[in-house]
């Protein structure tokens, strides 16, 4: 339309050519480790939605993307009023644990055992979880102690597993394959509240 009124248009502007990765390779991944590459992109009008679309992603904890999807559900024992369960799983990587430019799921007056959950459509493997602990330093605080639980068809078995407790970084917890379509994170209080910035699940 522009161009009818007589308007000329830089067509190697972003917006008219076709979206393409521009990134050639990645660096090889150390078996055990997490690992995290950013991806460039040109052409088309950004944000950018990736998916795999030739090929896979390897199975093991170090590449695989996180278990996640449109119908990926999070749910929660409890959430403060101006929190949000969605921080639980909304692909946001926390810059610390008392971050803002990310979503929050937090249980401020609650205290004691509370739980936050991810559930997919469907049962899946899994091997490992991360999750990121909220903490501003006043009502909500790093948990005392935290475990892994996975639904096993009829109740909520226990992950084994070292469940360590750090802040301003994911918290990984690595275990014997489990098949199942719901994970929970349950959080065990000190004298503040808790919550959760993000948690990643793994195949």
């Amino acid at each position: 339309m522009a161009e009818n009124a007589g308007w000329k248009l830089n067509r190697n502007l972003t917006p008219f050519l076709e979206p393409s990765i521009t990134t050639t390779s990645l660096p090889q991944a150390t078996p055990g480790s997490a690992y995290r590459q950013t991806l460039a992109a040109r052409g088309g009008v950004p944000f950018y939605d990736w998916q795999v679309t030739g090929g896979s992603l390897r199975g093991s904890p170090s590449t695989a993307s996180p278990a996640r999807s449109p119908a990926h559900t999070p749910s929660a024992s409890h959430t403060s009023a101006w929190e949000s369960v969605a921080a639980l799983n909304d692909g946001i990587d926390p810059p610390s644990s008392n971050g803002t430019v990310n979503r929050r799921w937090g249980t401020w007056p609650q205290t004691g055992t509370q739980w936050a959950e991810l559930t997919w459509p469907s049962a899946r493997t899994l091997r490992s979880a991360e999750a990121y602990f909220f903490d501003d330093g006043q009502g909500v605080r790093l948990p005392a102690s935290w475990k892994l639980q996975y639904w096993d068809g009829s109740a909520y078995a226990d992950v084994p597993g070292t469940h360590p407790v750090a802040i301003d970084r994911y918290n990984r917890v690595t275990f014997e394959a489990v098949n199942t379509a719901r994970l929970r994170v349950v959080l065990r209080s000190g004298a503040a509240s808790v919550g959760l910035l993000e948690v990643k699940a793994y195949a």
